[in-house]
């Protein structure tokens, strides 16, 4: 940036001139003005600083699940290399089916469905997968009740292919859903979604395997030798829906 900076001065002299005559003697003044001007430049030099010449992304840490990569670029302003880091790789590793990430009885799987892709299962949504190796004679509860703030949905089934059941708003906008009981152990697929592709967000998944029998004990003895009586029998760990005792005549 140049600025010119003009300064004039003025300056009068007075010139006497003196005339002489016999009789009088006239005085007379004269009035001689002379004009100065200088002049000043000021120069500022201002210098813009950025950041290029960048160099290529160093490989992602991470597969899936998000990562973190890195490049560099020099600095004009201060004369050296600075970074540049940005996030890569968000969609989640349990993404798909095949890569159900494996979860235990007891659990509490803390996810995000928020760069799931869509997976045709029960519905059509963006999803994550978790297996659960159920042990025989339990049931398979599963719960987002109170772990999400958004509508949630859970499916399961017995193979990434077949969808046996779905929940949805079974406590308020969240879901909760058990699989029946088996008498062998069996892994049980389970595909956590929002309710539509709008609903995608962290959540937390409660897994919990309760022991039940649909087996019955066998008949107490008759409450009367003679007569009418009655006798009972029951089910030591009945299962979600099952009645847990029985009573007969006698």
């Amino acid at each position: 940036t140049t600025t010119t900076t003009t300064a004039t001065t003025t300056t009068t002299t007075i010139k006497a001139t003196t005339a002489t005559t016999t009789a009088t003697t006239t005085t007379t003044a004269t009035a001689i003005t002379s004009t100065s001007t200088t002049t000043t430049t000021t120069t500022t030099t201002t210098t813009t600083c950025g950041t290029g010449d960048w160099t290529t992304w160093s490989p992602c840490t991470k597969s899936c699940g998000t990562g973190g990569r890195i490049r560099s670029g020099f600095n004009s302003c201060l004369n050296e290399l600075v970074p540049d880091v940005e996030e890569c790789n968000s969609v989640p590793c349990n993404d798909v089916c095949a890569s159900a990430k494996e979860a235990s009885c007891g659990s509490q799987e803390v996810g995000s469905t928020q760069f799931a892709n869509n997976d045709s299962y029960c519905t059509s949504t963006p999803g994550v997968w978790y297996v659960v190796n159920v042990p025989a004679n339990h049931t398979l509860q599963l719960s987002t009740c109170g772990g999400s703030s958004y509508d949630t949905r859970i499916s399961y089934g017995y193979s990434c292919s077949q969808c046996a059941a779905t929940n949805d708003d079974s406590c308020g906008l969240q879901s909760s859903i058990s699989a029946p009981r088996s008498d062998t152990a069996r892994p049980v697929y389970v595909h956590m979604t929002g309710f539509s592709s709008g609903n995608r967000g962290p959540f937390t998944l409660s897994i919990a395997c309760v022991p039940c029998t649909d087996e019955w004990s066998s008949w107490s003895s008759c409450s009367a030798t003679c007569g009418s009586g009655t006798q009972t029998r029951t089910r030591p760990s009945p299962c979600p829906g099952s009645v847990s005792t029985e009573t007969q005549s006698c």
